[in-house]
């Protein structure tokens, strides 16, 4: 449960920053089309503030489904591919198998013992 609990930790705060995101964006956009419409500053002020509430709503809201979706994707992606388990305690039927003749590596390297042997055919 813990696990799950830390996993889901940075999507919060992905939800967060996307609806803050959303927030700021609907506050700028209706701050400079109320300043370019030539409306009085207070106006533009008090529905700037609206429209960053009600835009902070509908990021939430975008970030709460695509948050649902990561996680459903993440889940089903686990699901279908599971970590293999090794099992150390096998029971002592494990067999050792060494690689290499300890007797090769103290005998010095020859041309015929290399596989390039020449015959002298003279």
């Amino acid at each position: 449960m813990r696990e799950q609990r830390i996993a889901s930790e940075p999507l919060n705060t992905l939800t967060d920053t996307i609806a803050a995101t959303f927030s700021l964006g609907g506050f700028a956009t209706a701050a400079i089309c109320g300043l370019l419409a030539g409306n009085p500053a207070h106006e533009v002020v008090v529905r700037s503030i609206i429209a960053m509430v009600v835009c902070n709503l509908v990021g939430k809201a975008s970030a709460s489904c695509i948050n649902f979706a990561v996680e459903e994707h993440l889940a089903d992606y686990t699901n279908s591919r599971p970590i293999p388990s090794i099992d150390s305690n096998d029971g002592g039927d494990s067999e050792v198998i060494e690689v290499g003749d300890d007797d090769a590596s103290q005998r010095p390297a020859t041309v015929g013992s290399l596989g390039q042997g020449s015959k002298n055919n003279s």
